[in-house]
């Protein structure tokens, strides 16, 4: 396949190809196109479970304020699941 690039892209191209160790522009994008590809790959096979939790939380009751306290109780159990003290102790 025969790609055409404008040339002030093409410069962007090759500058960055040989910046990344890349032994032409073609092998780099070629990486880009394998990474792009790949992106989205890990999301899609939890999209059903987001959406799911999603529609939990919908269906869990009317929406209330998020308080200081419920924010210190997000910050511990992030510092519990990391093992960090948590600031309040």
């Amino acid at each position: 396949m025969q790609i055409t690039f404008p040339e002030s892209i093409f410069q962007k191209a090759e500058r960055l190809a040989v910046d990344r160790g890349y032994s032409s522009v073609g092998d780099y994008v070629s990486e880009l196109v394998t990474r792009d590809e790949s992106f989205d790959s890990p999301f899609q096979d939890r999209k059903a479970e987001v959406e799911e939790a999603l529609l939990a939380g919908l269906a869990s009751g009317p929406a209330t304020p998020f308080q200081r306290a419920d924010w210190e109780e997000l910050q511990r159990r992030v510092h519990e699941v990391h093992g960090k003290k948590s600031a309040a102790s």
